[in-house]
């Protein structure tokens, strides 16, 4: 399902990673780029989303177009495959959010 409202965007899936086909993904998007903060984990163990995150946050100074969330998969843990993941994700959310701004319709 997906939604509009004054220059944002939001949509959920059920990706197939949970029973019974519950929504279990969601993309946010922002036109244009927003001010943007976030909590992470103090945990030393961080998972590569969490310092992924960090980084793209720092590196944009806190102004970004998107948020993609997941429920019931941490990707922690999983070694290099964990940071592959956490890029991948963040390449295929922002070809779903697009280049440019769009206006609402």
């Amino acid at each position: 399902m997906s939604y509009r409202c004054r220059g944002s965007r939001f949509a959920d899936v059920a990706s197939g990673r949970k029973e019974y086909r519950a929504l279990d993904l969601g993309i946010i998007a922002a036109d244009p780029p927003v001010s943007s903060a976030a909590v992470f984990t103090t945990n030393k163990a961080a998972a590569a989303p969490v310092k992924f995150s960090r980084t793209i946050l720092k590196k944009s100074e806190g102004r970004i177009r998107g948020v993609v969330v997941n429920s019931g998969n941490a990707n922690a843990c999983t070694g290099r495959q964990d940071a592959l993941d956490a890029r991948r994700m963040a390449r295929l959310g922002a070809e779903a959010i697009g280049p440019s701004p769009t206006k609402c319709s």
